[in-house]
Order: C-alpha cells, then structure tokens, then sequence
C-alpha cells in the first residue's frame, strides 16, 4: 500500500484507511464538499413546505342522504342494513355510524396498511349493492378517504351587500380563474347556491283541478327530453336524429302541458304549468350560510396538490387575487380568512431561526471546550451535513414542515458528535508533537470504532421511529427520518472531511515537543495524562475534580450505585406530580373556535341571526382580529388537528383569527366571560389541540340497548363531570330532541277512501323533500327543477291537511280525510359503534387542567356505579389515543434497546459490558422526569418520544467511556487505572458531546411552543444527567460487578 509522506514508518490499520485515503485524495473530498453544498442549497429551494405532516389515515368517511327522514327511520332503514354490509368487509376495525334527520354517516376504520383508494371503491360498491333493500328516496353514497391533503389551505371570502346570487356567480367566477393557477388542486365553495327551477303549487287549487302532485311531477319529467335519435338519411346525406325537447330557463317550465280541459265554447284547451303554479328561477333551500365580519358571503376553499410548495402556491393565489380585484363587482369585496401558507412561512422561519441559534450556541461551546481552530473544523461539519439532510429528505419525498425541521433541530445537537470527538482526538495527536497530517490519520483512527458505534447506536435507536405504524406513525415520520439522514451525512463528513479540515486549521499548542515524521509512535502513548497541558481552563479545572473523585468512586462503588438508584426511585415517584397529557394545546395556531347551538328544528335563517350576534360581542376583544363563520354545519376543516364538527341548520361554528402576539388560552378564557349573557343558544370556545384530530379530549361511551337508558345514564354522567373541577363544555349526543310533525294514516278511513301509504307519502315528498324532479343544464350550471307546496300562512297545518292524495276510486282525497297529523319530538342523533347503541359524554378542560386529572376522578366512579346487564362504557377521545400510541411508541422503545443492545455486544463482544450500559438506560429517568417536573410539563406522547431520542444518545456516551476503558484493558493495564485514564480521556468529548446537543436543542425547547416543550426538556435535563452517569455511574457499576464476582479488580479482564 502507498504510503502518505507524512506517515512513512507507521503501519496502518483498517481504523486507518479511511481518513489516509481521504487525505491522499484531498481534491476528490474538497470536490465532493462542494457538490454536496450546491445540492443543499439547491434542495433547500426544491424541498416542498407545509405546516404539518401529510398523513393518509385508514379511516373512510361514508354520507348516504335521506332527504325528510327523522334519525329514528334513518337508523332502522339505512343505517342498520348498511352496518352488515359494511362490518362484513375484511380489514375492518370500527364502524361508527350516526343517524340524523335526512342523513346517515359512517366512520369507518381500517387495519393498517390497506389500500384506502380501493376500499373506498369496495364500500361504495357494498352500498350500491344494497341499495335496492333501501328505501327509493336514499340517495347515492358520498364516500371520501380521510387525509390530511385534504385539508384546504386558503380560504378566500366573496362578501358584500348583494343578494346571494350575485355573490355565489361571482365566487364561481373566481374559482375558475384560481383553479387555472399551477399547484391548485381544487376549490370547493362553502354558502353558496344552487340553482334551481321552484314550482309553487296551491293544494287546494290542485285539488279543485283533480290534478296530484305526482301527475305534475309526471308532466314536467317527459316535457324535458333531449334524446338522440340515430341517424336519417336524406338522399346522398347521412344526418344525426336528434329530439330536442329539454328546458333552457324557467319559461320552458311555464309551457309545460299538463291537462286539457272545456271552453266557453265547449271546445279543449291546453293547460299549461305556468297557468296553475308559481314558477320561479330560483335556488335550493340552503344547508348552510358562510358569513366573514357579520356579513354573508360566499368561501372559496383552496387545497394545494400534495407534491406542491404550499408557500410558492400561496403567493401566486395572493398574487392572481391582487390581479383580479379591480374586477370584483362594485359593492363587493375580497378577504382571506385563512392563509396557511403564511403560517407555514412563519412556522419555517422560526425554526430556520432557531436552528441558526442552535448552530451559534454549538459554536461558542466548542470554542470553549476546544479553542477557536478547533471549531472552525467542526463548524464544517454543520452545513455539509444538515444540507446533506435536506438533500436526503427531499429525494426520499419527505417536505419542510413542523416535525422534519424539528428533527433537524435536534440533528444539530447530535451531527457535531463525531466531528466533535475526531477533531479532540487529533488536537491531542497534534498537542502530542505529531505532524498535521500524522495526527489526522492516527487521531481519527483513535476513536474510529467509538464513532462508528455511537453513529450506528444512534441511527438504530430511531429506526423503529421511522418505521412505527399507525396515524401516530406517519405524523412523526420526518423526525427519525431527518436525524438519520443528519447522523449518516455527519459520520461520512467526519470520517473523510474532517480530518482534511483538520490539517489546515489545527496547531499544536505552544512549548509542546515535536515528534518528526520519521520517528516511530508509541500509540500506547494517545492518553491523556497528568503532564498533559489542558488548552481549555473550565475542561482543566473538570480533569482535577474528576481526578480526585474518581478514586473514591472506585473504592465505594456500593454508595455510588445506591445513591443513584434512590434518586431513581424518587424520580418515579414524580409520576403523578407531573401528570398524563396526550397532546397539549396549541399555543402559536392564532385561531379560536367558537360552536354555536340552537334549539333543534331551528330555521337557518334564525341560526344565522343568532351567530351574527355572537360574533358581534366576539369581535369586541381585543385578540380578535377577524371572524369568520359557517351556519348550518361545522367550519371547513383549516385545522387538520381539529375533530369533527356538529351538523345541522340549528348548528354554527366561528373561527377567530387571533392578532399576533396573543395567548389563545388566555383570549378563550376572556371570551367564555363575554358570551355568558347569550341567551337562546349553547355555545363552547374550543382550543386547538396539536396532534392527530380528536373530537374532545374526554369521551365517554356508553353502550346499552334502550336510548331512554342510554340517555339517563348520560346524564348521571354529565352530573359527575359537572362537579370535578376544570371540566368544561359538556355535552352528549341524545339530549337534544328534534320536532317532528307526524302523519299517521287512520286504516279503516284511508283503505274506505281508497289512500294507501305509499302514494300518500310519496306526495308529500314532492311537495315538501324538495326531490329532483327533473334537471337541465344552463351554462356551467345544473339546474334542478323541484315542487313546493304555498301553504297558507295563517294555517300551516290547515294546508298541509288539505293536500290531495291520489285514490285508487278516483277523486283526490284530502290528507285530513284519510289520518291525522299531531307535532311530536324525537331524538336528534343516534350514535351506534360496531353495531351497538351508544351515547357519547363529552367534555373539555380548561386551561392548566389536564384530561388525565379529570378522568382520574370520574374513572373510581364509573367503575364502582353498578350497570345494568347489557350496559357498560369504555373512553374514548385522549384515552384511547392514548393507549394506542403509547402502545406503537413502547413497541418502538423495546426494538430500539433490542438493535442496541445487539451492536453494544458487536462492538464489545462482552456480555457484561454490554448488559451494564443496557442496564444503565433506566436511570436516564432520572434527569428525564425531573426535568418536566421543574418545567411543569406533562408526561406526553412527545416526552415519550424524547425519551425514546435521549437513549440513543445516552448510551452514545457510555460507549465513548466503555470503548476506551476496553482497549486500555487490552493493553494491560490494571483495572482501576484503566477506568480513571478512560474517564480522563472521555470527559471532554462526553462534556461537549452532550452540551452541544443541549444547546442544540435550546431554542427549539424555548420558542417552538407546548408541542417541543416537553420534548426538548426531556433530552436536555437527560442529556445533563447522562454526563455524571457515563462518567461515574458507569465506572462504580464495573467495579462492582468484578467485586460481586469475587475476583481481585487488578486480575480481572472486563
């Protein structure tokens, strides 16, 4: 093998190669270097950004219409014979079905790993299928696969003093214009209107004609024919067949012939429809109103394609706004309500800046533990290789959102460790006299194994991160997957570059001695030793304490071990100190919701009033700075983290938009105070919790067979919430009842007047379901042509009684001759789960209260009531997200001390040195948990996460002591001595390993809001903690397993 000129006399081993040949072929590192620093400037422009993760769930939303339908016939007639069909797939885990006035739903969970575009084919054919067991009214199925892409990211106001129709054209227009633009995906419209032909018809003057409902639905259905004919042939002309009959407008609709009768003159005249009916060019009746600042108006809903910039995209909308605003209409006006794209901005800048803190915080640390040169060699590393990361994140289709550039951030910490560690290494080889070029190859190869081992110890600790399963799985994904790409890219920087770097900044200190090229190298003689002359006064000033202290921990290693395993022990009992949370509440979404509900069977119309009320006295906080508002259904879902909403036209939903700077939990809790004085509506101001989407953060399902009981049990329930405090807005799902007005058919009377149920109820779902009877099209418009009965005004159900019903004996035969017709109440909603009735109990908590606290106090009281056979309850909500992802991330955890523990016995190839460092893990509890009891965090998904972060690194540290302690054993020297030089040449690197992860972590901890606050505390109280642990736990625990084996310390071979 070639030898470098530097290094003619030293045999070079395998740790040797790589950082010679490095050296040997500098420009190829110099070129490689610089290839790497353009494609990470270049993928940094590339890589895709958005706010939170895109995560497909395995969920299918399924909506099956039954237009006039009360939730008592919805259930027994759509959503009973649906749930067998549906249940009966395979792969199926839960079927939440909801039945509702007009509607039935479906929550449908898959098993992981499906194919959700053809299981949504797969249930929408199952349903089809069934559709002839159903009644003819229900209508097709509207099936949507449940993701985050859906989510739409701007939501643009049409608003203005216009009738509705003028504000929906002009939303239409400007959907076609935005649809146009590069990276919309689609736009869907929220409070607009749809056209439609109406047809007033007078029951009583239908009867004085003898004409039906049906027969008039009848006439206008075969007026309204365009039917190909074929094609005729004319002489030597072959022409298309056309039958040309269909409407064009609501004139086409008067013409229609619908009988004939007598003259003056005895004669048969046409009647047309126009001459019996109030035909008017018209809408449907709404479902539900958009509303932005108190007026209406009409919402474009924009989602972005899912491989597109969402910020690019955002400026080319704001732009092509701008452009058209000299168009809109003369008394109307454009508004963004929602801009995600700015948020995602701010969201990336913030982190960009908090990683540019981190890199400086890393910097002053290492120029303090190392000296300026030093640093500069390390700061190479940073760019190299969190550019290398991006450039990774962006080929394996990952984008820049809140958990990739936090894996970045904590990357930081631990892509500086090898660098780190090799270039004190070869300050040392050149603080030993040895050449610039010697000490590169010979220092690098010093800790070749331990930088390997570290690296490997901590990609694999965040491997079974990157591969976890679940919703939970997907949303954390870019974590794991920037750290690994950091740690990959930084182990190769460090290896190959660093040791380049190395040789043009570093020098030897002053006074040392030289060692000439020629001259042999004891390599025995790389330890740090008593003579040796520490560049650092603070690391100086360690070495001694260390000095001393080392030889008492070796003499009491029984005292070091019981002392640290009390403070173990009290740790745990921190536990219930520090509380259960699964994910905080948001604190840096400016947004506020604030559900809105009427009585049942309220009109839209008076819903909306109600909610321009509410916002009236909400626009008069301070924090507000604009209001937005859906009547009639939930807010269009802006807020991927934010559970479903209510429905129904009693139902309203407000998104407050907070001015910058504000504290939401602090807005809601000042708004609660202004909306005690609404009368005529219940109401709840709803924080947005991070994480995946959950309806409220305590859920309680009750399941029985009777709704009566179900719905007692409820309230004794609610009465139980209603005294622990802290929890607020609660509500259940059966309370509420809806009016119904009832026609029941009187047997004897209808069979004699020859009325059969059928017929009659058919009847009145012409004139009142607002059905299709027939449709054209009318420009871009499908325009629906619909019946609806003029009653008197004075007399609602004097009209409704007198409609005609066809009879099988002639005559049209009024409503009242053949039943009755009485005002009832019924249930609102009726909720099943896997085929069996249930009640939701839902509530919130108020700021500072934790979900787990309250259910802590109801749970002895749930488990001690005495439940009726058939009846029970199980938590859903946070519990049951809980104890789903804490069960993927404790799978996660167990694989990852498994991969450990693997790679420690292949690097020691010692049972007892690997199993002490695995052993070793437990304790990091230590500074984890009180850590986030003196930061009052909650235990979280995301402190177990950093938990599972933390003991990658943790035992990084253990084996930069364990690989040193090793390799002196194996040249002999006694056992003590050993551990005092290992832990004398590793208390730098261990020092600034750590505090350079800590610092890393600083600013993300700090300013990146409750989601990385328990996160980040966690790793930089256990990362604290892992330094006294490494470096004294470990050595008393060595001590003491030689002591326990009953073996002298000075012969015994660890």
């Amino acid at each position: 093998m070639a030898r470098h000129p530097d290094l003619p006399n030293d045999e070079l081993g395998f740790r040797d190669l790589v950082s010679f040949h490095a050296l040997r072929r500098w420009r190829l590192v110099a070129a490689g270097c610089a290839g790497l620093s353009v494609l990470s400037v270049l993928s940094w422009f590339l890589i895709t950004r958005r706010e939170d993760p895109r995560v497909d769930m395995p969920l299918l939303n399924v909506a099956v219409a039954y237009p006039g339908a009360s939730p008592e016939d919805v259930e027994t007639q759509v959503v009973k014979p649906l749930e067998e069909v549906i249940y009966g797939m395979d792969r199926i885990k839960h079927v939440d079905s909801t039945a509702q006035s007009n509607a039935a739903s479906f929550h449908v969970e898959f098993e992981e790993g499906v194919d959700m575009d053809v299981m949504a084919e797969k249930v929408r054919g199952r349903i089809q299928g069934k559709k002839a067991d159903l009644p003819a009214e229900v209508k097709d199925p509207e099936v949507q696969v449940e993701s985050t892409s859906l989510t739409p990211q701007m939501l643009v106001a049409v608003t203005g003093n216009a009738s509705d129709s003028t504000l929906t054209a002009e939303a239409k227009r400007l959907k076609a214009e935005l649809l146009a633009l590069p990276g919309v995906s689609g736009i869907d419209l929220a409070g607009d209107l749809k056209p439609a032909i109406r047809v007033g018809l007078d029951p009583v003057r239908l009867a004085a004609l003898g004409l039906s409902a049906g027969q008039i639905a009848l006439a206008i259905q075969r007026a309204n024919a365009r039917i190909p004919g074929g094609e005729f042939r004319m002489g030597d002309t072959s022409t298309l067949l056309q039958m040309d009959q269909a409407f064009r407008d609501a004139a086409s609709v008067q013409r229609v012939p619908v009988a004939t009768s007598k003259d003056a003159q005895g004669g048969s005249r046409t009647l047309l429809l126009g001459s019996i009916a109030d035909i008017a060019d018209s809408t449907l009746n709404p479902k539900t109103r958009f509303l932005a600042e108190g007026k209406p108006g009409v919402a474009l809903l924009l989602r972005f394609r899912a491989q597109a910039d969402a910020v690019a995209v955002g400026k080319t909308v704001r732009a092509r706004l701008r452009a058209l605003e000299p168009s809109v209409p003369k008394g109307l006006s454009l508004s963004i309500v929602h801009d995600q794209p700015k948020i995602i901005t701010k969201a990336v800048d913030g982190f960009a800046r908090s990683l540019l803190e981190g890199i400086l915080l890393v910097m002053g640390v290492v120029t303090l533990g190392l000296g300026w040169r030093p640093a500069l060699v390390v700061s190479g590393v940073i760019p190299l290789a969190a550019g290398g990361a991006v450039l990774g994140l962006l080929l394996l289709g990952f984008s820049l959102e809140m958990i990739s550039l936090a894996g970045l951030t904590m990357a930081l910490g631990l892509l500086v460790d090898d660098a780190v560690v090799v270039t004190e290494s070869i300050q040392l080889m050149r603080d030993k006299g040895l050449s610039p070029a010697r000490a590169a190859v010979l220092g690098t190869a010093r800790v070749f194994r331990a930088n390997n081992g570290t690296t490997l110890v901590a990609f694999v600790s965040f491997l079974p991160l990157f591969f976890m399963g679940g919703v939970i799985g997907q949303f954390i994904r870019g974590l794991p997957a920037a750290v690994m790409i950091a740690l990959a890219a930084s182990l190769a920087v460090a290896q190959l570059a660093t040791p380049w770097f190395s040789t043009l900044l570093l020098r030897k200190q002053e006074g040392g001695g030289e060692v000439s090229n020629e001259a042999p190298f004891d390599r025995s003689e790389d330890t740090y030793d008593r003579g040796f002359r520490e560049s650092s006064p603070a690391i100086a000033i360690l070495h001694r304490c260390y000095g001393r202290l080392m030889p008492w921990v070796i003499a009491n290693p029984g005292r070091v071990a019981a002392a640290f395993s009390g403070l173990l022990a009290l740790s745990l009992f921190l536990f219930p100190v520090i509380g259960l949370q699964f994910f905080p509440k948001s604190d840096d979404k400016p947004f506020l919701f604030v559900s809105v509900e009427t009585a049942k069977g309220t009109h839209l119309d008076t819903t909306t009033r109600k909610l321009q009320e509410v916002m009236e006295t909400l626009r008069k906080d301070k924090a507000v700075e604009m209001a937005s508002a859906v009547a009639g259904g939930g807010y269009p879902g802006v807020a991927g983290d934010r559970g479903r909403a209510g429905e129904g036209m009693n139902v309203g939903d407000i998104m407050l938009n907070l001015r910058e700077g504000e504290d939401p939990a602090a807005a809601a809790i000042r708004l609660r105070r202004s909306l005690s004085d609404v009368l005529a509506a219940k109401w709840s101001v709803d924080e947005i919790w991070m994480g995946p989407p959950v309806t409220s953060p305590i859920v309680v399902r009750i399941h029985g067979e009777d709704y009566n009981q179900l719905r007692s049990r409820a309230e004794e329930v609610k009465s139980r919430l209603r005294a622990i405090p802290g929890a607020v807005n609660l509500q259940d799902t059966l309370t509420d009842s809806i009016p119904i007005t009832q026609v029941k058919l009187d047997t004897d009377r209808a069979l004699r007047r020859g009325v059969n149920p059928e017929t009659a109820g058919q009847t009145l779902r012409w004139l009142h379901g607002e059905d299709k009877i027939t449709e054209f099209r009318r420009g871009d418009d499908l325009v629906h042509v619909v019946l609806e009965a003029q009653p008197d005004a004075g007399r609602p159900l004097g009209s409704l009684e007198d409609t005609p019903i066809p009879s099988t004996q002639g005559p049209l035969v009024p409503l009242k001759e053949a039943g009755t017709i009485s005002p009832i109440f019924g249930y609102a909603k009726l909720s099943r789960r896997d085929g069996r009735r249930i009640v939701e109990v839902s509530a919130d908590v108020e700021g500072g209260v934790l979900p787990a606290t309250v259910l802590a106090q109801l749970d002895p009281w749930m488990a001690a009531r005495n439940w009726e056979p058939g009846y029970g309850y199980f938590y859903a909500g946070e519990q049951e997200e809980v104890g789903k992802s804490f069960t993927n991330l404790g799978l996660a955890a167990c694989g990852a001390l498994v991969f450990i523990a693997a790679l420690l016995l292949f690097l020691f190839n010692d049972f007892v040195l690997a199993g002490l460092v695995v052993a070793l893990v437990p304790f990091v509890l230590i500074g984890a948990l009180t850590g986030l009891a003196l930061t009052r965090n909650p235990f979280g998904f995301m402190a177990f996460l950093g938990l599972i972060a933390l003991v990658g690194v943790y035992v990084n540290h253990k084996i930069y002591f364990v690989d040193r302690f090793q390799e002196l054993r194996n040249r002999g020297i006694p056992l003590e001595t050993a551990l005092l030089s290992a832990g004398q040449d590793r208390l730098r690197p261990v020092i600034l390993t750590a505090l350079t992860a800590v610092l890393g972590l600083l600013p993300l901890t700090l300013r990146g809001g409750p989601m990385w606050s328990a996160f980040g505390w966690v790793n930089i109280f256990g990362l604290m903690t892992s330094i006294p642990l490494s470096l004294i736990l470990l050595p008393a625990f060595i001590v003491l397993v030689n002591r326990l084996r009953k073996r002298p310390c000075n012969a015994l071979n660890v």
